[in-house]
């Protein structure tokens, strides 16, 4: 608190002036909140892109196996 009302003093704002100051760095504070917010949904979204996407692969790969092996196994017979 008093290093709080060292920095006020030192700014050289006036005290009529600092609930408005006050006013929009919270509301600062708040947009920041939420472009942060937006931006961890966008990545949690990506997350789940790449581990849907590389589950498919993997899935893709085990058929692209499966069937080499019974095209291996018809052509024996």
């Amino acid at each position: 608190m008093i290093q709080a009302a060292a920095q006020i003093s030192e700014s050289g704002m006036p005290l009529e002036k600092l609930e408005e100051h006050v006013k929009a760095l919270m509301a600062e504070k708040e947009t920041l909140q939420i472009e942060i917010d937006e931006g961890r949904s966008i990545l949690d979204g990506v997350d789940v892109d790449a581990e849907s996407r590389r589950k498919m692969m993997e899935e893709y790969a085990q058929m692209k196996a499966e069937m080499r092996r019974c095209v291996c196994i018809s052509i024996h017979r």
